[in-house]
């Protein structure tokens, strides 16, 4: 396998789905100039690729890398920083990121932060009012939306909002909060149903974090603002379930008290602002009444959070089954150096690779498991590995541990055996199979499986989106198996297949039990 070919289509790939997504959203999330980046990466690719360039993966990745990668880990710092109440920080890594990336979008959403970043009131709107005068007038409307925010004025955010209903959708979580800060409930509902479908995943997550705060979901908001891939900081989760606690229908004294604390000792001036007015206005019940189709949404909104609860404190080190898998691959690769084998196809029979004579004829059927545990030089490991940690830990979390493993062995298990009726049928040419990657496309199967059974079920866009995405994926690997001959097909698809099965057999763990 040709690790430079392998570089080079995987860059091509992103960037091809990096386009294909921009179209389909008509290119509402993703500028002009950075589209422009994957136009030109999949141009110079596919001539790299048609004339035979030597280092093709290197060439893709040198544009890649500065202009796609590190502004996008950049930015995804900065949105980190700020929800831990870091604005100074997460305005200087949005200006990193527009350095890298030169686009008008994140130049002009650097300049935000920055202005964002101030804690004075008059300072703030001052910078906002500079940059506003900079701006085109749909820029613009967003800016006077802000000004209006900063002051902690959200009946004029609402105003600017509505003067413009060009600017809905891109304004819809501040449309949604600023409904529920009036305590305009059923509109608030409202407002976030009629946009959610143009809605990016960000901000369909924020809109409904306000909705739940806003209508008393104390339980659904607590788990929502205490996952810590957000990385909300202390101050802001008791902000956020003050309000939920001070809108919900029981006594929330404890609570009225946090919000009173944050009102007179919190260093952040829109904090005090706004904790200031709840404490004032938490006594007015009438603001909690909705209908009943409004009240079923938001039953949704917050089953759907305690469902996906359990996901969100995934790790590698909480992840026994991932975790086993990826050490005792490791183990067996470090048994392949030891003997000096890990390319040598002799070392890897004797150590239990896949051969269809010595199971059919020997009866070696203990080679069928072995083998999903050896792999053919260090790349093969390193994608293997990779990507068992990667959908491991989700499908870990997901499942629990005895159905994880039972999707990983069986998926692996299964795989050589497809493989192995193929070669016997003659469908395939009789030859060696190692590697785990039968046993991570099962666990790829599994999700699938489980999204699907997901989205059926609540219907809701996050879970369509979700779903919709395993098909690309799968089309993107079933592609570059067929262009890289020394990958299997056959054990791709085939544990895929066993994945989505036993997934489908065995199903998954309940929702997050309330708090």
């Amino acid at each position: 396998m040709d690790n430079q070919f392998l570089v080079a289509v995987n860059i091509m790939v992103f960037s091809a789905l990096i386009i294909a997504f921009a179209v389909s959203q008509r290119g509402r999330h993703v500028s002009l100039n950075a589209l422009a980046v994957h136009v030109v990466v999949l141009a110079l690719g596919g001539l790299a690729l048609a004339l035979g360039w030597s280092q093709p993966g290197t060439m893709l990745a040198a544009v890649f890398l500065p202009f796609v990668i590190v502004p996008g880990v950049l930015l995804y710092v900065s949105q980190r920083r700020s929800n831990m109440a870091k604005p100074a920080a997460a305005a200087a890594y949005a200006k990193w990121a527009s350095f890298f990336s030169p686009t008008p979008d994140l130049r002009y959403n650097a300049r935000l932060l920055d202005a964002l970043a101030i804690n004075d009131t008059a300072a703030c709107v001052a910078k906002l009012s500079a940059i506003r005068a900079t701006c085109d007038p749909q820029r613009t409307v967003g800016v006077d939306a802000l000004i209006f925010r900063v002051q902690d004025d959200w009946a004029g955010v609402l105003d600017v909002i509505r003067s413009a209903p060009e600017a809905a959708d891109a304004l819809c979580a501040l449309r949604v909060r600023a409904l529920g800060e009036l305590g305009r409930c059923e509109e608030m509902v409202a407002a976030y149903q009629s946009s959610r479908t143009r809605l990016t995943v960000t901000e369909l997550a924020q809109c409904r974090m306000f909705i739940l705060a806003f209508t008393g979901q104390e339980q659904g908001l607590a788990h929502y603002v205490d996952n810590p891939r957000i990385g909300y900081d202390a101050e802001t989760k008791a902000y956020w379930k003050a309000v939920a606690a001070l809108r919900s229908r029981r006594d929330a004294g404890a609570e009225h008290r946090e919000m009173q604390t944050l009102a007179t000792a919190s260093q952040r001036t829109l904090t005090r602002l706004a904790a200031s007015r709840h404490v004032g206005d938490a006594a007015e019940p009438a603001r909690r009444f909705l209908s009943e189709p409004a009240r079923s949404e938001v039953e949704r909104i917050n089953a759907r959070v305690l469902r996906d609860a359990p996901q969100w404190n995934r790790r590698l080190k909480t992840s026994p089954i991932t975790l086993t898998m990826i050490l005792a691959n490791t183990a067996m690769f470090g048994v392949e150096l030891y003997r000096g084998g890990e390319e040598d196809l002799s070392i890897l029979y004797e150590l239990g690779a896949m051969w269809p004579p010595a199971i059919l004829q020997s009866g070696e059927w203990w080679r069928l498991l072995t083998a999903t545990f050896l792999h053919f030089g260090w790349l093969h490991i390193a994608v293997n590995m990779a990507s068992l940690s990667a959908l491991g830990v989700v499908v870990e979390a997901r499942a629990g541990w005895w159905r994880m493993a039972l999707m990983y062995l069986i998926g692996g298990i299964g795989s050589s055996a497809a493989v192995l009726a193929l070669m016997n049928a003659k469908v395939l040419n009789e030859g060696v199979l190692i590697g785990a990657s039968g046993a991570v496309m099962a666990l790829f199967g599994a999700m699938a499986a489980m999204e699907f059974r997901k989205w059926r079920t609540s219907r809701d866009i996050l879970d369509r989106r979700g779903f919709l995405a395993l098909p690309v994926i799968l089309i993107v690997q079933i592609a570059t198996d067929m262009i890289i001959p020394e990958v299997s097909l056959a054990a791709h698809l085939s544990g895929f297949v066993i994945g989505a099965i036993v997934a489908l057999i065995v199903g998954e763990k309940g929702p997050a039990k309330p708090a």
